[in-house]
């Protein structure tokens, strides 16, 4: 979800800028852009592989099968975080 807002956000930049032939703040903006997804996806991907135990037990304390599938599913849903969040934000800027 948060690459989703800052790939419509970079979106608008880069228009902005493209229009106004300001190639250097495109590229300047562009790369703080993907900076900061690029951190927030290391964080997701890390609170989501390491923290994957203690997320699920919040919502679900007692059943053990279904605490194995959650925290197995978090710990994939976190590898492939920090490249969904890119995947996100690539195409949208151009």
């Amino acid at each position: 979800m948060t690459a989703g807002g800052f790939s419509t956000a970079i979106s608008a930049f880069v228009g902005q800028n493209y229009g106004a032939g300001k190639w250097d703040r495109i590229r300047e903006g562009y790369r703080k852009g993907l900076l900061i997804v690029g951190s927030i996806g290391i964080f997701a991907t890390c609170l989501l592989i390491f923290g994957a135990s203690p997320i699920f037990r919040l919502f679900i304390p007692y059943d053990k099968e279904a605490l194995e599938i959650g925290i197995t599913y978090l710990r994939i849903l976190g590898i492939s975080q920090f490249f969904y969040d890119h995947r996100d934000c690539y195409p949208r800027c151009f």
